[in-house]
């Protein structure tokens, strides 16, 4: 795990091959460039669960960063781990269902999935108004406030074949272009206001859809997120099992 800082910038080469995962989730960043036409493997299970700050919520995000001024150009992100039904993303930017990593009490995120309704317990949020538990976000260090400052992603691959595997987030005042996902889970998820997504390609694999709008958010203004000049090559968000083999096709 490489846990990057303000002012970080990463560069691979044309035809590197990295298995690790580039994240930092204990503390909002700014000004961080991750670049280069080379590929970046999440190949690696976390050792151990819930490690605040690096396997948050047991999720393998290939690259998770709350911040602003964060830039992904070109990079391919592929996750071989032979495992199955680890959720995560290949990229995820101010997941806005995440909240700050707090050492004595590591969040797991099944506690949305879950009958309760919020408001939820305390626990800081990143760059949302309002913490879980709906009390005013007095620190938002960091956190994008026009599209200038939100994240820029241009010309990645993102392609993973396992199960729970979404593609990219890359949250509020993002803009996202360019880029071919194929994943076994959701693919785009524009769930934050502000953002623009535009001129990507998609494969969608069994599990999941090829654009997900909205599923968990604290309050936020509402600007409007465009989807746009978005190609589904193949759309296999099913599975059909045969009566007479039962067999998964």
């Amino acid at each position: 795990m490489f846990h990057v800082l303000d002012n970080t910038q990463i560069y691979f080469e044309p035809g590197a091959y990295v298995r690790a995962r580039i994240i930092q989730t204990s503390r909002k960043v700014s000004n961080v460039t991750i670049s280069g036409y080379g590929v970046l493997d999440n190949h690696y299970a976390p050792v151990v669960y819930d490690v605040p700050g690096e396997t948050d919520d047991a999720s393998r995000q290939t690259i998770h960063i709350f911040g602003k001024d964060i830039t992904i150009f070109g990079l391919t992100l592929v996750n071989t781990n032979e495992g199955c039904g680890a959720f995560g993303y290949a990229l995820n930017v101010n997941a806005n269902w995440a909240p700050m990593a707090d050492s004595g009490d590591p969040f797991e995120v099944s506690v949305l999935q879950t009958p309760t309704e919020p408001p939820y317990k305390f626990r800081q949020a990143n760059c949302q108004l309002e913490n879980m538990d709906d009390s005013p976000n007095t620190d938002l260090t960091n956190c994008p406030t026009n599209q200038a400052q939100g994240a820029k992603v241009s010309f990645v691959k993102a392609i993973s074949w396992q199960m729970g595997q979404d593609g990219l987030n890359a949250g509020k005042f993002a803009t996202v272009t360019n880029s071919f996902i194929r994943v076994v889970d959701d693919a785009l998820k524009p769930w934050d206001s502000g953002a623009l997504y535009q001129n990507i390609t998609i494969w969608q694999l069994p599990l999941g859809w090829p654009i997900n709008l909205g599923w968990w958010g604290w309050t936020q203004p509402d600007e409007a997120t465009v989807v746009e000049g978005v190609y589904v090559i193949h759309n296999q968000n099913w599975y059909k099992l045969t009566k007479s083999t039962s067999t998964i096709l």
